[in-house]
């Protein structure tokens, strides 16, 4: 369990590494993955046949799109290296490539939508064999929540992907009709959650894309009524102290 500890956070009163899932808690917790997270992340995947590709890596690594945002390959690289700590599957480092690609050309201030989609999906999809890539490419295309179809194989890697993709779809369209940005991401949230599945992970990395699209505070203010706001400000405070710009308080 003493692995685990970095994953504690302890300020808060945690009680051990809660809701970690089986194939990330074994990869963390197995003999030799502090001193090489990466190979030993592989060797247990290919010891399990080659075929785990939950969706641990894309939920956690978003936050990687913001150093050196301005420089993809920088971006890719470092995103790269941090969710094969955990997954080494391709289809998860496809996952967390183009998540954090589409994250730091929102960053750059691009603004065709479409353009940052097809680009970053074509950039990740070379990372897939024909079988996986066929997959994501379907996934990346979904029209309706309906055909992610997030009550079936539920911690699978792609699935948080397609609603991300879907919904920062969703919310181009819903802006250009001149709707509130609280209000888009309030809704698109919510419909991600109402599916059910693994309905915090899709959130997560949905909220990520939307809260990066949208910009500024986008979240309902009842939604901003934490338990921990001051442990949460203060974290966001030195990532911002870090690139000179002005601390961020909650209301």
């Amino acid at each position: 369990m003493l692995l685990l500890d970095s994953f504690w956070i302890t300020e808060l009163g945690d009680l051990g590494g809660l809701g970690i899932g089986k194939n990330f808690g074994k990869i963390v917790r197995s003999k030799g993955w502090i001193n090489d997270p990466i190979g030993q992340s592989e060797k247990i995947w290919r010891e399990g046949g080659c075929k785990a590709a939950p969706n641990g890596s894309v939920m956690r690594t978003s936050v990687l799109a913001i150093p050196y945002f301005w420089d993809e390959e920088k971006v890719k690289e470092n995103s790269k290296k941090i969710g094969s700590t955990t997954h080494a599957d391709p289809r998860c480092q496809a996952s967390v490539n183009v998540i954090v690609l589409i994250l730091a050309k929102l960053l750059q201030g691009r603004e065709d939508i479409e353009e940052i989609i097809k680009e970053s999906i074509y950039d990740s999809e070379k990372m897939l064999n024909e079988e996986y890539k066929k997959e994501f490419i379907e996934y990346t295309n979904a029209k309706t929540l309906e055909e992610i179809k997030l009550n079936e194989s539920i911690g699978y890697t792609f699935k948080p992907v397609g609603c991300a993709i879907l919904s920062l779809r969703e919310a181009f369209k819903m802006k250009e009709k001149g709707i509130d940005k609280t209000i888009i991401f309030e809704e698109l949230i919510e419909r991600i959650a109402y599916e059910g599945g693994d309905a915090d992970t899709n959130g997560a990395v949905v909220g990520a894309v939307l809260g990066t699209y949208l910009k500024g505070i986008c979240m309902p203010n009842d939604w901003l009524d934490l338990d921990n706001k001051k442990w949460l400000e203060e974290r966001l405070n030195r990532l911002l102290h870090l690139y000179q710009l002005e601390p961020f308080h909650f209301k």
